[in-house]
């Protein structure tokens, strides 16, 4: 059956599920069988009854990696923002006057802050940072050639 974690103390180690049938089970930490996730209020769950109690429980919130391993962490929006907008500026700085990248670079800098103070349940410091350097990238280039023009308007003077 599936269902919810309704309630879990850790210093009990003992919680209370929501089934999808509507009825209430109590959740046993020995019943707990994905051991690279904890039990928390708001994990969606796959578990078996026996005496009005859940058992084998496993968490259904996880993703499996090729390994094999769970993965739990969730990436960083902020950090696909920022590739995202990295790749637009990058492609389209000329007509949109390098703002996708401006928009990349602080965007990457709040995935990386987010990360960093989050590290247990977010991943994608590597997009963040592939966007802040498209976003520097294209900032550089597009003020330096801004530098360029005017100079040789001046010259023209």
């Amino acid at each position: 059956m599936k269902g919810n974690i309704l309630h879990y103390d850790i210093k009990e180690s003992i919680g209370l599920i929501s089934g999808e049938d509507g009825n209430r089970y109590k959740l046993d930490i020995n019943e707990w069988f994905s051991k690279t996730t904890a039990p928390k209020a708001g994990n969606k769950i796959d578990f078996q009854i026996k005496d009005n109690k859940a058992i084998e429980i496993y968490s259904i919130n996880s993703r499996y990696t090729n390994n094999g391993v769970i993965n739990t962490k969730e990436t960083s929006i902020s950090s696909i923002i920022s590739l995202f907008f990295g790749i637009i500026g990058l492609t389209l700085t000329w007509w949109l006057f390098a703002i996708p990248s401006i928009v990349a670079v602080i965007s990457g800098h709040i995935a990386i802050s987010e990360i960093s103070k989050n590290r247990d349940n977010l991943i994608g410091i590597g997009l963040a940072r592939a966007g802040l350097i498209l976003g520097y990238i294209v900032i550089v280039i597009y003020f330096l050639c801004i530098l360029f023009f005017t100079g040789l308007i001046y010259d023209l003077n």
